[in-house]
């Protein structure tokens, strides 16, 4: 008769089974303080930085003058009133001269409207508070959201234009409306789109056409896809958001998910647009999932700069402090030393 022999698994000693146990808890909980720190903290954590933008021909009285600029502020029961304001306080100490809005107000209900709107009237800008409003805007409430904003003086353009004097100068500015579509990263979503920002477009093309030599163009959008319809124009300095910058980036990787049809093109920072160097904010706010992780949220301050732009200079930052992607950590793929 064969002999039977039985395969045992190796004996496994108490301090195995505890050492194996610590090592399962500790990673929990690391999983769960990092999950806890992207959605309590991080969303809480507001960069405020500051840029240079060189722009041909600017009028000598301009040279210097500093736009606020702020955007996606999300009021709703994610964000409340306390994360607007401090964006607002911290671009007051900063002595702005225009206060630039580019749109995405509340997230879900025109509720939060009035008390968005009176945090952003605090803002001291000499110049004016201007904004424009994002798909958000439009799928909550456009109309109600517009008015919450003027009766709190701040002028909403919806494909609109106007001269500002400002510095005893000129500057042209152009708000664009958003028309409440969002590509999230299909591109062959973007005919669709293009399609909707078609009148838009030729608002921004006659307009140009028009603007007397000299002065300089800022143009307010929501979404910076848009910039991809402005081939051969030449708009000096465009601000826009949306993106959040995907609010979860990845180090050496970056966004996980952007709303665009041009990949991480317009992730966030200074980008080459064909119609122009445009900015692209990474908000105050935030969406559900309400995380944010290596993508902090921003408040900018932009700083006309009388000259002409060499390769590269239109991205360029005095606040990046440790986002470079270069180092593995920025969600901005367009910051530059």
């Amino acid at each position: 008769m064969a002999e039977e022999h039985s395969i045992r698994p190796p004996a496994i000693s108490r301090r195995g089974c505890l050492k194996a146990a610590g090592v399962a808890v500790s990673a929990v909980a690391a999983l769960g303080g990092a999950a806890w720190y992207a959605r309590a903290l991080a969303p809480q954590r507001l960069e405020v930085t500051t840029h240079e933008i060189p722009v041909p021909d600017l009028p000598p009285e301009l040279d210097g003058l500093r736009l606020a600029h702020l955007t996606d502020l999300h009021a709703s029961a994610i964000v409340p009133p306390e994360w607007i304001r401090a964006a607002v306080d911290r671009l007051n100490e900063l002595e702005p001269d225009v206060a630039c809005l580019t749109g995405d107000f509340v997230y879900g209900s025109t509720v939060w409207a009035d008390g968005c709107a009176e945090e952003l009237a605090r803002l001291k800008a000499p110049g004016g508070l201007f904004a424009v409003l994002g798909n958000h805007d439009h799928w909550t409430g456009a109309a109600a959201i517009a008015e919450a904003l003027a009766q709190r003086g701040i002028r909403v353009l919806r494909d609109e234009t106007l001269s500002l004097e400002v510095r005893r100068s000129q500057l042209q500015l152009l708000g664009v409306d958003d028309p409440g579509l969002s590509c999230l990263g299909d591109a062959a979503l973007w005919d669709g789109l293009s399609r909707e920002w078609a009148e838009a477009g030729e608002f921004v093309r006659q307009t140009l056409a028009e603007v007397p030599a000299g002065v300089p163009t800022l143009l307010l959008v929501h979404n910076p896809d848009f910039m991809e319809l402005l081939s051969g124009l030449a708009v000096d300095v465009a601000l826009a958001g949306h993106t959040h910058g995907g609010q979860v980036a990845l180090p050496f990787a970056g966004p996980l998910l952007l709303p665009s049809c041009f990949g991480d093109k317009y992730a966030a920072g200074w980008a080459a647009s064909p119609g122009g160097p445009v900015y692209v904010n990474r908000g105050v706010g935030l969406i559900e999932p309400a995380l944010r992780w290596n993508c902090p949220p921003e408040a900018a301050l932009i700083t006309l700069r009388r000259g002409t732009a060499a390769a590269g200079t239109r991205r360029r930052t005095a606040a990046a402090r440790g986002y470079n992607r270069g180092e593995g950590l920025s969600c901005d793929p367009y910051l530059a030393a």
